[in-house]
């Protein structure tokens, strides 16, 4: 017993070292290995107290040194070599080999170095082909500073493309496969050099019996479930069988993760054990500790772990410097993290053998067998439903990420499409009301396509955390009764009797994101009417739920109903239903996942109760946060007219102000199309001027004097933002306004350009009315800046401006500054946010090397007199 004690510690390694080892393999076939001395002799020394040093040594003699003979009689025959450079050439290939399979990428880097000099010198392609291959591998594994391995794997594959060599052929595919990023296309290669070289095989040529196994290795790696085994045993048979260690232990490796990756720590630990064997005797230390890693997780997995330390310590020993402080912190935070304390293992084994003791034998293995069961029974339940909630995840990722791809690419010219028939409704010239019929049908239609693409974004802005709300002060009764608004059309053309119950004050304001709450909103409503049958019922109400803590908006109907089946699904993206005739009323699947997310947003909900043939009632609740004596703004725009009619007076007011016939716009953008588009809808209003790209219209703004500059982000030779930097850094075009219009919603690209100073930002696509109220805005702007400043001469305000190196939308909060406005007001003058003036505030006493309003007002006044 006392024996037993001592040396408990020592027994996983003696069981396996003495043991024969074996798994079940996907065909249900016993894989058998039969550890090595050398491999015993390592699982031994991690066993023990052993240090870092006795572990590098014993690994070194245990090393198999038929590639250290091999190397040495190669390096004797180069170093005789004397002005025979063919002959020089092939022993520096052979010597970049060997190192790669013993002396480490260092070496082998060096010689294939001098090979690829040589074989340059003697013009052989072949030669160049494969040194330029095995230096671009060289590169991608190891550390080596030189030129990015892409360029040598792109000039091997221009050589090897060229010659008719099977080899050859086959390191070209390779280095295509590594340079490639879809994994069906990365399959495809590998198995087309499979065949190739198994077609021109000859047993001896041990360089493609190599060139085989890596890319049956490969395919392995990118195989389905079912082949993924079968490619890597084939690969691992031609490896053991040309004796090239380090390739088998490799692909060893890999099949070990293969079935560690699906929790089968029995079936893989034997590979990891055999690679580890392997590489120890190739010396192949980075693999040794590939190996023990692999080593440590399967331990880990099967909860053993006080196994899996002594694993992952030889990991650092091999890895990490042992002198380094970093090495025994992270010995102790691996120890405090496994919970090994040697103290508190024993007393638990001695623990473990007193209870042993007083329990019957049959009593304890029946109990264990059952327990077993239970929890393998259970285990394996869980594993299979989250399985298959994982595959359906990932299925709803990948439509929507697909979706949002074709949806981001749809923007310009869906854009194009609804833009120019929504100019063409306004103009004079169409008075046909049939024609005028179609437009209206097409915009329609157009807008739906356009709501349905922000959908598909919104998801997928809600699947990366990018979509937040913005909340503002909303009267919530004229907001539902707008909304309502645009539905009684529909309600009276299928005569359907509506009632609205607002119980609540009807000047009740809240704080809710409007936007989102509309597209929640008009999902709830638009189904109502599509499924409530002419003649039926729709309500509306809305009241404080039990708690006073929520608002909910109910929306019911007496339609059809849903079917108990589809209702636990309804929430769910791109649900269809399965019912009889439910697929042939159509929908996406997204409108009311995407309604459900964007109320949990609100940190609110939405719910759902329904009878079949009886009628359906949605529940939409939001967060009770009333609004105390704030006056809420409709957000929505002018009537288009209008908005044309006040464009056109600030056109004539401009032109007074500043004495020219048309203020002048430059549309810089990429796309013809879209170009035209816009220079034609503001040539009524402006002198406009035309840039294909950034560096064209940076040559114009010098030879014009350019009012405003709308331009795109996405453009050739000088994008949008490249131009921005350069009208910044040119005090002459301080005074120009700038207006980003692109397809491109990220806010990490609206943050960086407003960082840089435009004073305007649109998404496509955009509506055109909004589009004119932001150009008017800012000639507005431009008016009221230079209007403050009319009492001092133009000089005197650029030398001002020049001085102290401010940006356009900074002199216009410097002036209202000097008028002693605040900052709401400062935000209300020039439409922006407060947090936009804090902003240019900061930046302004920054610049004019002050600290205080005051001092601004003061500075600005001494230096206009």
């Amino acid at each position: 017993m006392e024996f037993f004690k001592t040396h408990f510690k020592y027994l996983p390694f003696f069981l396996f070292g003495l043991l024969l080892c074996h798994s079940t393999d996907s065909k249900g076939q016993v894989y058998n290995y039969q550890l090595s001395e050398a491999a015993n002799a390592v699982l031994r020394l991690l066993a023990t107290d052993v240090t870092g040093v006795q572990l590098v040594e014993t690994m070194e003699k245990l090393k198999n040194q038929k590639w250290s003979q091999l190397y040495l009689k190669t390096k004797n025959r180069l170093d005789g070599v004397s002005e025979d450079d063919k002959l020089e050439l092939a022993l520096n290939m052979q010597l970049g080999r060997i190192s790669s399979k013993s002396y480490g990428l260092g070496n082998s880097y060096q010689y294939f170095t001098r090979a690829l000099f040589l074989a340059e010198k003697l013009e052989d392609q072949k030669s160049i082909a494969i040194a330029s291959y095995e230096i671009g591998n060289i590169i991608r594994l190891g550390t080596i500073n030189d030129r990015p391995f892409e360029d040598y794997f792109q000039k091997a594959i221009d050589i090897f493309d060229a010659l008719d060599d099977p080899l050859g052929k086959s390191y070209m595919l390779y280095a295509k496969m590594i340079l490639e990023k879809d994994s069906a296309i990365k399959l495809r290669y590998a198995e087309e050099a499979i065949t190739l070289l198994e077609r021109n095989l000859e047993s001896t040529d041990t360089l493609m019996m190599e060139s085989l196994a890596k890319h049956y290795n490969v395919a392995g790696s990118y195989q389905t479930e079912e082949l993924k085994v079968q490619r890597f045993q084939e690969g691992l048979r031609i490896a053991k069988a040309i004796g090239i260690e380090i390739n088998a232990a490799y692909i060893l490796n890999n099949v070990g993760f293969y079935y560690a990756s699906k929790q089968a720590y029995d079936q893989a630990i034997p590979y990891h054990l055999e690679a580890l064997d392997l590489a120890v005797l190739a010396g192949g230390n980075g693999l040794a500790a590939n190996a023990l890693n692999n080593l440590s997780i399967c331990y880990s997995g099967k909860g053993l772990h006080k196994e899996a330390l002594d694993f992952y310590k030889g990991v650092f020993y091999i890895q990490s410097d042992l002198n380094s402080n970093t090495y025994f912190k992270n010995i102790a935070e691996l120890e405090v993290t496994h919970e090994v304390d040697r103290i508190e293992l024993q007393n638990q084994l001695l623990q473990s053998e007193h209870k042993l003791q007083n329990r019957q034998k049959w009593v304890f293995v029946t109990l264990s067998l059952l327990l077993l069961l239970i929890i393998g029974f259970v285990f394996w339940s869980r594993r299979r439903v989250a399985k298959a909630n994982e595959k359906l995840l990932a299925l709803d990722k990948v439509k929507t990420r697909f979706f949002a791809n074709i949806s981001h690419e749809l923007r310009t010219p869906l854009t194009l499409i609804n833009a120019p028939i929504e100019s063409l409704m306004h103009n004079e010239k169409i008075n046909d009301p049939e024609v005028l019929e179609v437009l209206e049908t097409a915009t329609r239609n157009g807008e739906s396509l356009r709501s349905l693409i922000e959908e598909i974004l919104d998801l997928a802005k809600l699947d990366g955390g990018k979509l937040e709300l913005v909340e503002n002060p909303v009267r919530l009764n004229n907001f539902l009764e707008l909304l309502l608004s645009d539905y009684s059309v529909g309600f009276s053309n299928k005569s359907i009797r509506f009632q609205y119950d607002f119980r609540l004050n009807p000047d009740l304001a809240i704080l809710m994101d409007e936007k989102r709450c509309t597209k929640v909103i008009n999902n709830l409503l638009s189904n109502a009417l599509k499924f409530t049958p002419e003649g039926g019922e729709i309500k509306v109400n809305v009241d404080k739920d039990k708690s006073g803590d929520f608002v909910n908006i109910s929306v019911s109907d007496t339609g059809v109903g849903i079917h108990p089946e589809d209702l636990p699904h309804i929430f769910n993206r791109y649900f269809q239903s399965g019912q009889p005739g439910k697929k042939a009323e159509g929908g996406t699947g997204i409108g009311l996942a995407l309604a459900k997310e964007l109320a949990e947003l609100h940190n609110g909900s939405l719910r759902v109760e329904s009878q079949l043939a009886k009628g359906t009632e949605f529940i939409f609740s939001l967060p009770f946060k009333e609004v105390k004596e704030e006056t809420v703004t409709s957000l929505f725009a002018i009537e288009d007219q209008n908005l044309r009619d006040a464009l056109q007076k600030t056109v004539i007011r401009y032109k007074e102000q500043f004495k020219v016939e048309k203020p002048t716009l430059l549309v810089t953008e990429d796309h013809s199309e879209m170009r035209a588009f816009i220079a034609k809808t503001l040539t009524p209003y402006f002198e406009i001027h035309q840039a294909e790209n950034g560096k064209v219209a940076l040559d114009i703004l010098k030879q014009q004097q350019i009012d405003i500059v709308i331009s795109d982000v996405m453009m050739p030779i000088m994008d949008g933002f490249e131009l921005l930097e350069e009208i910044k850094k040119d005090e002459a075009l301080h005074q120009v306004s700038l207006i980003m219009l692109t397809a491109r919603a990220d806010h990490e690209d609206k943050l960086y350009a407003l960082t840089l100073g435009i004073d305007d930002y649109l998404t496509k696509p955009f509506n055109a009315s909004e589009f004119l109220a932001r150009i008017k805005n800012i000639l507005e702007n431009r008016i009221k800046i230079f209007r403050s400043l009319a009492m001092n001469k133009q000089s005197d305000i650029n030398d001002f401006i020049a001085q102290y190196d401010l940006v356009e939308r900074e002199v216009e909060v410097l002036s209202l500054l000097s008028r002693r406005y605040s900052n709401p007001q400062i935000a209300e003058e020039l439409s922006i946010s407060r947090n936009t003036v804090k902003f240019h505030l900061k930046n302004i006493f920054l610049k004019l090397e002050i600290s205080s309003r005051a001092e601004a007002e003061d500075m600005v006044k001494s230096y206009l007199k």
